[in-house]
């Protein structure tokens, strides 16, 4: 088992008014989500074995619900780091 650290590089959004910004959640297949609230934004899970893992970074509203379209990547737990970059994560509604 290993450690894996998931890294979500994010830009700045502009959100509609009255929208009120929750984070970024990052799931890891098979773990429970975890909700980043202030950058950097780095997820650890522990005790993740040998295979290939989905990885999403979803951007969520304060109440946590879904923000535009979640972005999508995949690696093996021994590499250790993963980093989902900002382009393709959309938080605007």
């Amino acid at each position: 088992m290993s450690e894996v650290i998931v890294t979500v590089v994010a830009q700045q959004q502009s959100f509609p008014a009255g929208t009120v910004s929750g984070g970024i959640k990052v799931t890891l297949e098979g773990a429970p989500a975890q909700t980043l609230t202030a950058a950097p934004f780095v997820a650890t899970f522990a005790d993740v074995g040998p295979g290939t893992y989905a990885i999403t970074a979803q951007g969520v509203d304060g109440s946590g619900a879904d923000l535009g379209a979640a972005v999508t990547g995949s690696g093996l737990s021994d590499a250790g780091t993963f980093v989902l970059a900002e382009t393709a994560l959309d938080m605007h509604c």
